[in-house]
């Protein structure tokens, strides 16, 4: 095996993870959603949403791994209220 295809085997795994942290979430996100219909709570919540981009930002110290992270999260919120819905 190669530099290259180690490196890769490493993106496979980080992958992985990635994907098993989204299955959590996308399970929380989802009994969140049945509290907010059981309870009459709209699903948007722009306050929430500025605090995990704000959360998630302070994780990231290099700028252009924040505007990526930023991009990704905008997409994982964007799915998640729809998980609510």
């Amino acid at each position: 095996m190669n530099d290259l295809d180690k490196l890769r085997e490493e993106i496979d795994e980080a992958d992985e993870a990635v994907c098993a942290a989204l299955k959590k979430r996308f399970t929380v996100v989802k009994k969140i959603g049945e509290y907010k219909k059981e309870n009459g709570i709209r699903v948007l919540d722009k306050n929430r949403e500025s605090a995990v981009f704000e959360h998630i930002a302070r994780l990231f110290d290099e700028k252009d791994e924040k505007n990526a992270a930023k991009e990704i999260y905008d997409a994982i919120v964007s799915a998640s209220k729809n998980l609510q819905k």
